[in-house]
């Protein structure tokens, strides 16, 4: 029986070991895109119910104070607090990075707002409420996530078992 020993030049091989970073790169990425797309509009419509989108973001269109102004965090409010919709309008979904050997992809806010307050710190205040202002609690994450972890695990499950497919 003969022996045949093939020896493949040097970047022959490192363009294939190239190639497999970057199919298992674009693997994972397209899993965890699937995951965040069927999250993302459950926890979209749990934070604009947590809202109210059009209704009063804090306070529910009630007056205030009697002299109808407020100061909320330094800026004086008119008679109502009203939605502005930069909140809604910076929810959205994160591209997907990598950190030492750890996948990321984010559902949630941009952090660039018009009136200096961060997002995360008035999702904050929807989720747990504000006593001093009188902002009653409207829990909308735990239950967005609670309500989106199944639905996303099974859609990254079924693009994982999809994509594997195709390799046998």
């Amino acid at each position: 029986m003969a022996k045949f020993d093939i020896e493949f030049p040097d970047e022959f091989l490192q363009e294939l070991k190239n190639m497999e970073i970057k199919l298992r790169k674009q693997l994972i990425e397209d899993i965890l895109w699937s995951g965040a797309q069927a999250a993302f509009p459950i926890v979209k419509s749990y934070l604009g119910k947590s809202i109210g989108c059009g209704k009063s973001a804090l306070g529910y269109g009630k007056r205030v104070s009697s002299a109808g102004q407020i100061k909320f965090g330094g800026i004086k409010s008119a008679k109502f607090i009203r939605s502005t919709g930069q909140l809604m309008n910076a929810f959205g979904i994160s591209p997907v990075k990598e950190g030492g050997g750890k996948w990321n992809i984010k559902v949630g806010f941009a952090e660039n707002r018009n009136d200096r307050k961060s997002n995360a710190m008035i999702a904050n205040i929807l989720e747990y409420g504000a006593r001093r202002h009188n902002q009653p609690t409207r829990p909308w994450l735990r239950p967005a996530v609670k309500a989106s972890e199944k639905i996303a695990i099974e859609k990254m499950t079924a693009t994982f078992e999809k994509e594997f497919g195709n390799i046998k």
